[in-house]
C-alpha cells in the first residue's frame, strides 16, 4: 500500500471468508504497511470485537504469510516468548499477541528488551541469534 513494497510468500491459508471492507480497514491496512516498510510492528488499538486481530491475520493472508495468534496471559513467562519468537521467525510467519497487555509487567519488560526493532534484522534469544527475514510482530491490545 501506498509506497511499500512486500514480497508475497505464497503461504496458502485456504478459502477464508473476507472481512468486510471499511475505511477504518484500509486505514489499519495502510498503517501496518506503512509500520512494516519502516521496520517497525503495529498495535491496533480498539474496543473488543471491534475486528483487530482479524484485521491483521487478513493483511497476513494478502501478503501471503501464515498469521499465528497467541492469547496472553499471567501465565506466560520470558522464556515461553522467547521460544515463540525464535518460531516465528525460523517459519517466517507473522506473530499477533492478543491481549499483550495481560502479561506480568516483568515478562512485558524482558520482552521489550528482547523486541529491538533493528535495522541489522537480527535477533538474540538465550543465546540463539536468528536471522529476520521481512517478519512482523503485531501486537494486539
Amino acid at each position: 500500500m501506498a509506497d511499500a513494497e512486500f514480497s508475497y510468500t505464497f503461504e496458502y491459508q485456504g478459502n477464508a471468508p473476507r472481512l468486510v471492507h471499511t475505511p477504518l480497514t484500509d486505514r489499519c491496512y495502510l498503517t501496518l504497511t506503512q509500520a512494516m516498510q519502516m521496520g517497525m510492528g503495529g498495535n491496533p488499538y480498539g474496543p473488543a470485537g471491534t475486528g483487530k486481530t482479524e484485521s491483521v491475520k487478513q493483511l497476513g493472508g494478502l501478503l501471503g504469510r501464515q498469521v499465528l495468534v497467541f492469547n496472553c496471559d499471567e501465565g506466560i513467562d520470558v522464556q515461553s516468548m522467547g521460544r515463540i519468537f525464535v518460531g516465528l521467525v525460523k517459519c517466517g510467519a507473522w506473530g499477533c499477541f492478543d491481549e499483550f497487555n495481560r502479561l506480568e509487567e516483568a515478562v512485558m519488560s524482558a520482552v521489550s528488551m528482547q523486541i529491538q526493532v533493528r535495522r541489522i534484522f537480527e535477533l538474540r534469544f538465550s543465546g540463539c541469534c536468528v536471522s529476520l527475514n521481512n517478519v512482523v510482530l503485531e501486537v494486539s491490545v
